[in-house]
């Protein structure tokens, strides 16, 4: 969690949960220089990171189980033969 980088334009989780950690070290830098009012200004922060987190996380899940789908129609309409089976060019 030491020295995490804030990632401006985050797409995955990974960069979102950077982010949490940015934020959460900021809140604590804060709270050790005696600046209650900037911890909670920092705290706000925190939330908002952590709630693109949750999102980011969502999204993740529901793009792979798309695909998952996608996946199993295509192989079923090639089982069937609605659609040829051309393998991948090596």
């Amino acid at each position: 969690m030491k020295g995490e980088i804030y990632i401006r334009d985050a797409k995955e989780s990974k960069d979102h949960l950077s982010n949490v950690f940015f934020q959460a070290e900021n809140v604590y830098g804060w709270l050790l220089a005696g600046a209650p009012e900037n911890a909670a200004v920092k705290a706000r922060c925190l939330l908002e990171s952590a709630q693109a987190l949750v999102a980011a996380f969502e999204y993740e899940r529901v793009a792979k189980r798309d695909a998952e789908e996608n996946l199993q129609q295509i192989s079923e309409a090639v089982r069937m033969g609605i659609i040829p089976d051309i393998k991948a060019p090596r």
